[in-house]
């Protein structure tokens, strides 16, 4: 059984959200990555992530280039072909 968790969107997470108007597609990215990205983060296919959400990886790139563009998401080391992503602790927070 998977361990419920509550995320609360820091006050840097929502003014981000109200200078930067995110795309449709960004916006389902975000947010399946927030319901389901583990605390310390994970190498993240993207190829994998366009299944879930029905979205290119071509386009995928994109929209995770621009997350962590705009600080919603943070990028880490590269694992075989995926890098490893973990959501801004600064922008979110995890209880």
């Amino acid at each position: 059984m998977a361990k419920e968790r509550s995320i609360l969107i820091a006050d840097a997470g929502l003014k981000a959200l109200e200078r930067n108007s995110l795309t449709k597609a960004e916006s389902l990215t975000l947010w399946h990555l927030v319901s389901t990205l583990p605390l310390g983060g994970e190498a993240i296919s993207h190829i994998e992530l366009g299944k879930q959400i029905a979205i290119t990886s071509e386009s995928l790139s994109v929209i995770m280039k621009r997350l962590c563009e705009m600080g919603f998401l943070v990028r880490g080391t590269k694992f075989g072909r995926n890098y490893h992503y973990k959501l801004n602790p600064v922008f979110f927070r995890i209880i």
